[in-house]
């Protein structure tokens, strides 16, 4: 089949739908089992909708560009899945740090992927060697004005004290030293990060960003300037044309909350000379064109007064969705703490006393979306489903529990329990937690039904994935495979009349509950609401239609009919509930 023609045909009575959403779980490296996962979804699904977080944001990211390129008539996803398929010999290449930097980067990622405490030791012994060499060179040359002359004259003692203990004194001292200046002194200069992301000088392939930012334009087909560089950046509005959704979340460091890109406000402004060292030129510049800020103005008198007082200051805005360059947002949602800047915004503190405070824009920092929510599974819900939102999530490996590396509920019953956790070091205990308090909503939201069997799960061991930078071609290769299977077996095993039935079931059952807790209470009140109740006023005749309307609710819950619904029914468990919440 070729790669630009979804497998469409489908036998009589096949309720399945041609098309899908799919979201993915922030895993660092562990990514690399998405886009082979994607490339066979594609071979019978069209995306509408595609989200993630962290890793998961830059598999949503392609996917989207991919599915636009097929509706342009590429070959896309053929394109995308030998991306994937090389990505063997270029993983390593992608992670440049930031020169300053480069020293504590290779001391920190020294120890991952070795074996032993003692091997984790001799490797960062070796690193903070390397990394720090004039200040080895110093301690080496100290210790052997000591040891040389003590030799000579015969104090063989003195010289062995020398080599055993004033050298390894010196060493610990000098590096940690140094140590301390580049974690609380270059780190926070950089973004409190290692990596910016782009390509750094001297580098022989591109950085993260650019070549996200490339791959990003060809699979899209975005029209070229020069040769293959793009004129402009593949933005949100080009996939918006086509009817394809992206979302990438990202956490508000200064703010403590998440938030979905790309913003639907015009809080935020940005400077051109931060965003500079974090993406590609045209990027920036594309985010600076004079039609662009004034589409992230608006038409609002107050808003372009107050963007033209920003520009003055060097503040912009940051631009609407259609406008956003979707590699802005997937750099966003990807920075992993201390391995990536954080990305600096500005924005207004409307809460502080002084008026001409609240003018003043503060910098607001922007971190890793998997911070907060790791695996948005929750993007694109709907409490009556046209299509199946797939997700695709990342777990350790445990031998007693997982048969294979990847699971798929076969029905509504199953994947309600998760694997259990050991905790027997005080390692693994905060990593408990930390981990507890990251992702417990989205673990919580997983189990519902409805939910569980539409979620693929992938079980990593600990050299698979995560922070391991330099893994080995041969475990790319099986990561990969990974995700040739997941997508497999979520386009083929999955039984979407099956999950469609279990979520009628439960959106049936929990309107009627919500229907019940309405008392009589609620409709004298919004009768008796005076009309100019502030600051969301009402006419009367609208008072008048809602308490119509919430009558009618009330006869349909007190109805035989609700009453043999609520009474008869086998309900899904564990029971979901109906509830307000805010959108990141």
């Amino acid at each position: 089949m070729d790669d630009d023609t979804a497998r469409t045909e489908r036998p009589s009575g096949d309720e399945r739908p041609r098309e899908c959403d799919l979201v993915m779980k922030g895993g660092i490296t562990s990514g690399v089992v998405y886009p082979l996962a994607a490339v066979e979804l594609a071979k019978v699904y069209r995306f509408r909708s595609i989200g993630g977080a962290s890793a998961g944001a830059i598999a949503a990211a392609l996917t989207a560009a991919a599915e636009l390129g097929r509706q342009r008539g590429g070959a896309s996803f053929a394109r995308l899945e030998g991306e994937a398929k090389g990505l063997g010999a270029n993983l390593r290449s992608l992670f440049q740090p930031s020169a300053a930097l480069a020293p504590l980067f290779r001391i920190l990622f020294a120890a991952v992927g070795a074996k032993g405490t003692a091997g984790r030791i001799a490797r960062v012994v070796t690193a903070c060697a390397g990394a720090y060499w004039p200040r080895t060179l110093a301690a080496l040359a100290v210790a052997a004005l000591v040891a040389v002359p003590a030799a000579l004259t015969g104090r063989i003692a003195l010289a062995v004290a020398a080599v055993v203990a004033l050298l390894p004194l010196l060493l610990l001292v000098l590096w940690l030293q140094r140590l301390w200046r580049d974690v609380t002194v270059e780190l926070p200069r950089h973004g409190y990060g290692l990596c910016p992301g782009p390509t750094q000088p001297g580098a022989a392939r591109p950085g993260l960003v650019d070549w996200m930012a490339g791959l990003l334009d060809e699979l899209a087909l975005v029209p070229a300037n020069e040769g293959t560089i793009a004129a402009r950046p593949l933005t949100f509005g080009d996939l918006e044309g086509q009817g394809i959704e992206l979302r990438a979340m990202t956490t508000s460091l200064t703010l403590g909350r998440p938030y979905s890109l790309p913003f639907e406000n015009r809080l935020f402004h940005f400077r051109a000379e931060e965003l500079g060292r974090l993406f590609p030129a045209r990027v920036v510049a594309w985010m600076l064109r004079e039609d662009v800020q004034r589409r992230a103005v608006g038409e609002k008198e107050d808003e372009i007064a107050d963007a033209a007082a920003a520009r003055a200051e060097g503040y912009y805005r940051v631009p609407l969705g259609s406008d956003l360059p979707v590699v802005v947002a997937v750099r966003m949602s990807l920075s992993f703490p201390v391995l990536f800047a954080a990305v600096p915004l500005h924005a207004r503190d409307y809460t502080r006393r002084e008026e001409t405070a609240k003018q003043r824009l503060r910098r607001v920092w922007f971190s890793d979306g998997g911070l907060c929510r790791n695996f948005p599974i929750h993007l694109f819900d709907s409490l009556w489903p046209s299509r199946p939102t797939f997700g695709i999530t990342l777990e350790p490996f445990e031998p007693e529990s997982h048969a294979t590396r990847v699971f798929l509920p076969g029905h509504a019953r199953q994947g309600i329990l998760r694997t259990f956790r050991d905790v027997e070091s005080l390692g693994g205990f905060f990593g408990a937690l930390v981990g507890s308090m990251q992702e417990w909503q989205d673990n919580l939201q997983s189990t519902l039904p409805g939910y569980r069997e539409r979620i693929a799960h992938i079980a990593l061991d600990g050299e698979e994935g995560g922070l391991n930078l330099d893994m080995d071609p041969k475990v790319i290769d099986r990561l990969v495979a990974y995700g040739t299977e997941v997508g497999q077996r979520l386009r083929d095993d999955f039984d979407w009349p099956a999950h469609r039935w279990t979520r009628v079931l439960s959106a049936v059952l929990r309107l009627d509950h919500v229907l019940q807790e309405k008392g009589a209470v609620v409709d004298r009140f919004v009768a008796e609401r005076a009309t100019d109740a502030r600051p969301y006023t009402q006419t009367a005749a609208w008072q008048d239609a809602a308490v119509s309307l919430l009558t009618a609710w009330t006869a349909v819950a007190e109805s035989q009919d609700a009453r043999t619904v609520r009474g008869s029914a086998r309900e899904p468990r564990p029971v979901p509930r109906l509830r307000l919440v805010a959108r990141e």
